[in-house]
């Protein structure tokens, strides 16, 4: 069993699940991530989808866009699926060839044993725009979490290391960095990969 079984991870994410539309948009349109969306998008794949909250507020704003969430939590996948009619995978997304014009991750690749790898699967997935939240700091850092009662990767990523990331895959990089609200602006900063060339 990992920490992505235990029952506290679906219900952690829950949050805004009887929540109103209107609220849900509120809370979401308040973060950088959110602000960065492209205007009209064709296809959106989110990567770390959890409970389908973002999804519900994803397909609202794209009713035309095609949605495909991934989660490695079974749990998780199965509220996703009872809330949102959208396309739900459980597994890793490295294991379906599908690609979409949006990719959007959010506070996911900290936990990745190797986030370097995991950063260049997920702009493989990218047809234009690559939207990441992650943790950042002066030097990138390795530690481990306690999270649900397990141990889980825990990295923090510096800015030069990223540009030097994105310089190698040969990718636009923006930061988002205004000011977010607390605590959700803490050691989080969201980047804009765009690809060169189109």
């Amino acid at each position: 069993m990992t920490a992505w079984d235990s029952p506290a991870h679906p219900a952690e994410y829950d949050y805004l699940a009887f929540a109103p539309h209107w609220l849900r948009t509120r809370f979401y349109e308040r973060y950088n991530e959110i602000k960065a969306l492209p205007a009209t998008v064709s296809s959106i794949i989110e990567v770390g989808c959890a409970t389908g909250e973002l999804a519900r507020y994803l397909r609202h704003r794209y009713p035309r866009a095609r949605y495909i969430g991934y989660d490695i939590s079974p749990a998780a996948i199965a509220r996703a699926r009872q809330k949102c009619d959208a396309t739900f995978i459980c597994g890793h997304f490295q294991d379906y060839p599908t690609r979409a014009a949006l990719v959007i991750c959010r506070d996911v690749v900290h936990h990745q044993p190797d986030p370097w790898q995991f950063l260049t699967d997920l702009y493989r997935l990218t047809e234009r725009w690559l939207i990441v939240r992650l943790r950042t700091g002066p030097h990138t850092t390795s530690a481990t979490q306690s999270l649900y009662g397990y141990a889980v990767p825990y990295w923090i990523l510096s800015k030069d290391d990223l540009r030097h990331w994105a310089t190698h895959q040969g990718c636009g990089l923006t930061w988002l960095d205004a000011p977010e609200p607390s605590p959700a602006f803490w050691l989080r900063s969201a980047i804009w990969i765009t690809r060169q060339c189109m």
